[in-house]
């Protein structure tokens, strides 16, 4: 077990210095992936043909991931139901393998990987398609 009185101060020391440009680009990922879910969040909700409070209580804690997949079921049981055609199906699978393809980068510059990393000295990172690239 780690003794956290013995730890280095330095340890502790997390970086906020960073410049505004990077700010700034971690502040719109996270505004335009929060209107993602919400879009998401009203296609279930739609699809379900439910009122909006009941819909936020169903999507409560869902990320992205699960709100692509619940929509995809959802389409398939109305294409099912025959309310729906195959090619919506179509249609919104397109647009879901773009959110995976977008996910890596989100994550990366909202945990802040993409700021400075001067406490290891390593350069700016990015990534690409899913991976780490300098």
């Amino acid at each position: 077990m780690v003794n956290i009185q013995k730890l280095k101060p330095a340890w502790h020391d997390y970086r906020t210095d960073i410049p505004q440009w990077v700010a700034s680009g971690i502040g719109q990922v996270a505004a335009e992936w929060a209107v993602l879910e919400r879009e998401l969040e009203e296609l279930i909700r739609l699809l379900m043909d439910i009122d909006p409070q009941h819909g936020r209580i169903i999507v409560n804690w869902m990320n992205a991931k699960t709100r692509s997949v619940t929509a995809q079921h959802l389409i398939q049981a109305h294409i099912l139901q025959d309310k729906l055609k195959p090619h919506h199906l179509e249609t919104f699978m397109k647009v879901a393998e773009k959110i995976d393809l977008f996910k890596p980068n989100a994550i990366f510059w909202l945990t802040g990987y993409g700021t400075y990393m001067r406490v290891i000295g390593a350069p700016l990172k990015c990534v690409s398609r899913g991976k780490l690239r300098n």
